[in-house]
């Protein structure tokens, strides 16, 4: 890739259909959060269209643009990888 004078980047949260609205709700705001305060660190644009919706709602169309990382305790307790890229092409 070329270098750039600045760079775009996303952050959604995919979230299963079971998890609350109150959870959901809270879930959103930091990561929104995280994304404004990444954006002001790198300087990097934040371009998010979402930051965060249930898997039913989600269109895998969407979501090939993202690598997957499974950063909460709920995904990984419910048996998901740590992380869906597999840096070993072996």
């Amino acid at each position: 890739m070329a270098e750039a004078d600045c760079y775009d980047f996303e952050i959604f949260a995919l979230l299963r259909d079971d998890v609350s609205d109150e959870t959901f709700s809270a879930i959103q705001d930091l990561i929104e959060a995280l994304a404004e305060d990444l954006s002001e660190a790198s300087g990097f644009n934040d371009v998010s269209e979402n930051y965060a919706d249930r898997d039913s709602h989600t269109f895998v169309s969407y979501l090939t643009r993202f690598v997957k990382l499974n950063l909460d305790s709920e995904s990984l307790r419910s048996g998901d990888s740590d992380t869906g890229v597999d840096l070993d092409p072996s």
